[in-house]
């Protein structure tokens, strides 16, 4: 009789633990399901648009989001495409650096510019609400920059 006792406590005891160490484990799945999607809305938050003014894209809107939009020909390696001889693979990058909105020239063979072709292309520049960018020195492909 005792030894039943014995036995029954102890299932008793094993099942609380089990208990409390599946709840636990449940909670700690959900706080971190939940900062994982709040680091992915804070990277994936938009920051600007781009406005294709002229070119392959006239007319249409890409949203620029903190962690990035890449302009080139390469269809595997950029966000928006333009398939012209003009504008390099991997052309320019428009995302957040030190929480400003900046683009960035990658190499490009053409050259990126911001409100003129006469201005010197650029390296890295803090883009401001209206800005043009132009892709390539032609005026074939320019976007207007919108801050969000």
């Amino acid at each position: 009789m005792v030894e039943i006792s014995i036995i029954l406590i102890g299932a008793a005891i094993g099942c609380l633990y089990a208990m409390i160490y599946l709840k636990q484990k449940k909670k700690k799945a959900a706080f971190l399901a939940e900062n994982e999607q709040k680091a992915n809305a804070t990277r994936l938050l938009p920051v600007g648009m781009l406005i294709a003014k002229t070119g392959t894209h006239r007319g249409m809107v890409f949203a620029i989001e903190s962690s990035g939009l890449k302009i080139g020909r390469d269809k595997a390696r950029n966000n928006v495409v333009i398939d012209k001889e003009i504008v390099s693979r991997e052309h320019a990058w428009i995302g957040l650096e030190d929480g400003k909105v900046v683009i960035k020239d990658l190499n490009s063979l053409n050259g990126t510019y911001i409100n003129s072709m006469d201005a010197a292309r650029i390296q890295t520049a803090e883009l401001k609400d209206g800005d043009v960018v132009f892709i390539g020195k032609t005026n074939s492909e320019t976007f207007k920059f919108k801050a969000g």
